[in-house]
Protein backbone atom coordinates (compact mmCIF):
# COMPACT_ATOMS: atom_id res chain seq x y z
CA UNK A 1 0.00 0.00 0.00
CA UNK A 2 1.54 3.63 -1.09
CA UNK A 3 0.57 6.61 1.60
CA UNK A 4 1.61 10.20 1.19
CA UNK A 5 3.32 11.38 3.77
CA UNK A 6 5.50 14.33 4.59
CA UNK A 7 4.64 15.00 0.31
CA UNK A 8 6.34 11.95 -0.51
CA UNK A 9 4.69 8.77 -1.01
CA UNK A 10 5.57 5.91 0.80
CA UNK A 11 5.71 2.24 0.62
CA UNK A 12 3.61 0.28 3.88
CA UNK A 13 3.04 -3.21 4.69
CA UNK A 14 -0.43 -3.37 6.51
CA UNK A 15 -1.45 -6.00 8.77
CA UNK A 16 -4.39 -7.68 8.37
CA UNK A 17 -6.70 -7.78 11.94
CA UNK A 18 -8.18 -10.62 13.33
CA UNK A 19 -5.22 -13.35 12.04
CA UNK A 20 -4.02 -15.60 14.25
CA UNK A 21 -0.35 -16.65 13.13
CA UNK A 22 1.25 -19.40 13.98
CA UNK A 23 4.59 -20.79 13.42
CA UNK A 24 7.64 -22.80 14.10
CA UNK A 25 11.03 -20.76 15.14
CA UNK A 26 14.02 -22.86 14.93
CA UNK A 27 15.52 -20.54 17.81
CA UNK A 28 12.25 -20.02 19.66
CA UNK A 29 9.75 -23.16 19.33
CA UNK A 30 6.29 -22.95 18.65
CA UNK A 31 5.11 -19.71 18.36
CA UNK A 32 1.66 -18.45 18.19
CA UNK A 33 0.74 -14.29 17.89
CA UNK A 34 -2.50 -12.14 16.82
CA UNK A 35 -2.03 -9.54 13.94
CA UNK A 36 -3.14 -6.80 16.02
CA UNK A 37 0.00 -6.81 18.09
CA UNK A 38 2.00 -6.51 15.55
CA UNK A 39 2.98 -2.63 13.65
CA UNK A 40 2.34 -1.40 9.98
CA UNK A 41 5.76 -2.01 8.45
CA UNK A 42 7.23 1.16 6.26
CA UNK A 43 9.35 -0.19 3.24
CA UNK A 44 10.17 2.61 1.49
CA UNK A 45 10.45 5.60 3.35
CA UNK A 46 8.61 8.95 1.72
CA UNK A 47 11.86 10.22 0.69
CA UNK A 48 12.17 7.43 -1.56
CA UNK A 49 14.90 5.15 0.59
CA UNK A 50 14.51 2.15 1.76
CA UNK A 51 14.20 1.54 5.78
CA UNK A 52 16.97 -0.46 7.01
CA UNK A 53 15.87 -3.23 7.81
CA UNK A 54 14.67 -3.59 4.29
CA UNK A 55 17.70 -1.99 3.00
CA UNK A 56 20.35 -4.51 4.71
CA UNK A 57 18.71 -7.63 3.43
CA UNK A 58 18.51 -6.30 -0.59
CA UNK A 59 22.49 -5.54 0.33
CA UNK A 60 22.65 -9.19 1.86
CA UNK A 61 21.54 -10.36 -1.24
CA UNK A 62 22.92 -8.56 -3.74
CA UNK A 63 25.96 -9.21 -2.19
CA UNK A 64 25.34 -13.02 -2.38
CA UNK A 65 25.22 -13.56 1.41
CA UNK A 66 22.31 -15.87 1.91
CA UNK A 67 22.24 -16.21 5.98
CA UNK A 68 19.68 -19.19 6.74
CA UNK A 69 19.40 -18.43 10.60
CA UNK A 70 20.35 -15.03 11.45
CA UNK A 71 21.06 -13.99 14.87
CA UNK A 72 18.21 -12.06 16.69
CA UNK A 73 16.71 -11.14 20.18
CA UNK A 74 13.41 -12.02 21.41
CA UNK A 75 12.37 -8.45 20.79
CA UNK A 76 12.76 -9.00 16.75
CA UNK A 77 10.25 -11.88 17.82
CA UNK A 78 7.24 -9.89 16.48
CA UNK A 79 8.92 -8.75 13.32
CA UNK A 80 9.67 -12.29 12.32
CA UNK A 81 5.84 -12.84 12.64
CA UNK A 82 5.17 -10.34 10.42
CA UNK A 83 7.41 -12.00 7.65
CA UNK A 84 5.02 -14.69 7.70
CA UNK A 85 1.75 -12.92 6.48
Amino acid sequence: MKESIQGGDAVIFKNPEGVKLIFDDVVYGHIEVMSETLKDTVLIKSDGMPTYNYAVVIDDHCHGDHPRHPGRGPYLQHPEAASHL
